[in-house]
């Protein structure tokens, strides 16, 4: 308790003294800053001598222990002084070992270059004995080198270094500075105190024609909004008695992407193409998640191709790789450019499930998959599709895409209304899921296992389908709900039947 407690006194560099402190831990760490400059400027004017018979004594006993490393030691002090003065984090202890490092490393090495004049002070003498005794000078050598190597190593990682939230501001700030500049800029020539400058780039928006946006993208064959007779057949295979888990679990808090100055980029894509002897009209620009979308319109006679080939001179001139070129924009007589964002915002899961759309939809089925290049959500209904390969190369997030997928049915449906065949190669992605009711068979992790699995879905699938030609209803929707009004059927055999959801990690592995 009494660590936590402390910890907690001093971490961030908050200036909060412990009960048992006169002093904070921000006073402490200058005052010890202000010790170690002090020692080194006397022992910089020891060497000129010019601190008098103190600074003579301290650098001759210094000078004794290390040798001629003594004349390091000023630099690393000051050096030491400023780690510790601003510290986001502990770092006296590892500041410590690698001043030790260095010390030994430098003292060595000197030691070894000369043994007889003792240029590495007692210390050097004390640490390359065992080294010269038992193995060699060479040897000798590689090892000071390497604890020079780790102390350079620890200092570096001590250094204070630009987080993402940090970059972002700047960002932020740098954009409101400009935004503010070009606010005064435009005042002035507003009251006529400055004659408006034109810009070389000018960014034309085209005029379009008026569309419907859609802030709901949904993959799949089904419509988000479903007819009464689909709405009918979907509630019955809903479980009443299931109960969704609090949205209180998801994190549902918003990241901002930064993007960086649009104008400029867009400023610089005409400008390359027209060097390219391509004339294109800029358009809107679509901030996404993780890319940002230029569009822009090609003059009349200008070939698709010629802009798509000119992706690594638009991706140079952006200082951004990789970049993406969509021509034409579906849908729309536009080329979109896509650059990634300076800061990408993660896309969270809760943030999907929350939405009202997802809430409102009954189908079982329905999975949130992410958001477009716009920021737009996007839903698809697999009972639509029916199959969905997830593809990329690796590290790409695959796999997360897949248990992002799995816990949107999980959330939806209960063991009654949708069961889970679950097959990793891999072994090492879907044991999370060890537990959980809806598998229909344990976690599969062996491919004869999982070949075994695959055939008996084949003749499950073919078992079905002579259910549903029996009964007469065309797909699980319409017989669950035709089945729930006969009890008749009921007596005959006939029984609700689950939605069977099948999920292979690296499918290429099999």
């Amino acid at each position: 308790m009494a660590k936590k407690k402390r910890k907690n006194n001093t971490d961030n560099g908050k200036n909060i003294a412990p009960k048992d402190n006169l002093l904070s831990a921000r006073v402490r760490r200058w005052i010890g800053a202000i010790v170690m400059i002090v020692l080194a400027v006397v022992m910089a004017l020891a060497f000129f001598h010019k601190s008098g018979a103190g600074g003579n004594f301290i650098v001759k006993n210094f000078r004794l222990l290390i040798g001629q490393a003594v004349f390091v030691l000023p630099f690393l002090l000051l050096m030491a002084s400023f780690l510790i003065i601003r510290p986001k984090k502990r770092v006296v202890a590892p500041l410590i070992l690698a001043l030790i490092f260095l010390m030994i490393g430098i003292a060595g090495l000197l030691t070894l270059q000369n043994s007889d004049d003792r240029n590495g002070g007692w210390l050097g003498a004390a640490v390359s004995w065992p080294l010269l005794k038992y193995f060699s000078v060479m040897v000798g050598f590689v090892v000071f080198a390497a604890l020079i190597v780790i102390g350079i190593l620890i200092i570096w990682e001590l250094l204070p270094k630009k987080d993402k939230e940090e970059k972002l501001k700047e960002i932020k700030e740098k954009e409101v500075k400009e935004e503010k500049q070009r606010g005064s800029e435009a005042l002035l020539v507003a009251e006529g105190k400055e004659e408006p400058a034109k810009p070389k780039l000018e960014i034309k928006t085209i005029d379009l024609p008026k569309r419907r946006k859609e802030p709901i993208k949904e993959v799949g064959k089904l419509p988000v909004k479903l007819t009464p007779e689909q709405a009918v057949a979907v509630a019955a295979t809903v479980d009443s008695d299931y109960k969704r888990p609090p949205l209180n679990l998801f994190d549902t808090e918003e990241e901002k992407p930064a993007s960086g100055d649009t104008n400029y980029s867009g400023a610089m894509i005409q400008k390359t193409l027209a060097n390219f002897g391509i004339p294109v009209e800029m358009s809107e620009v679509n901030i996404g998640p993780t890319v940002t979308q230029y569009t822009l319109k090609p003059a009349e006679g200008v070939k698709l191709a010629k802009i798509t080939a000119l992706s690594n001179d638009l991706a140079l001139s952006l200082a951004a790789h990789p970049i993406r070129i969509e021509a034409p924009i579906p849908g729309r007589s536009l080329v979109g450019i896509e650059v990634p964002n300076k800061i990408k915002a993660k896309v969270k899961l809760g943030t999907l499930i929350a939405n009202a759309e997802f809430q409102k939809n009954t189908a079982p089925l329905y999975m949130g998959l992410g958001l477009d290049v716009m920021g737009a959500p996007m839903f698809g209904n697999l009972g639509g599709m029916p199959h969905l390969l997830v593809a990329g190369a690796t590290g790409s997030g695959k796999t997360i895409c897949l248990n992002s997928l799995i816990m949107s049915l999980i959330y939806r449906n209960s063991p009654k209304v949708m069961r889970l065949i679950l097959i990793d190669p891999k072994r090492v992605e879907f044991h999370i899921y060890g537990d959980l009711p809806h598998l229909l068979t344990p976690v599969i992790l062996n491919a004869r296992k999982a070949v075994n699995a695959l055939n008996w879905l084949v003749g499950e699938m073919e078992r079905r389908f002579e259910v549903l030609r029996t009964f007469g209803a065309r797909d699980i929707g319409t017989y669950n709900s035709d089945l729930a009004k006969k009890p008749k059927k009921q007596e005959e055999g006939f029984e609700q039947l689950p939605y069977i959801v099948l999920v292979i990690d690296e499918l290429a592995d099999l």
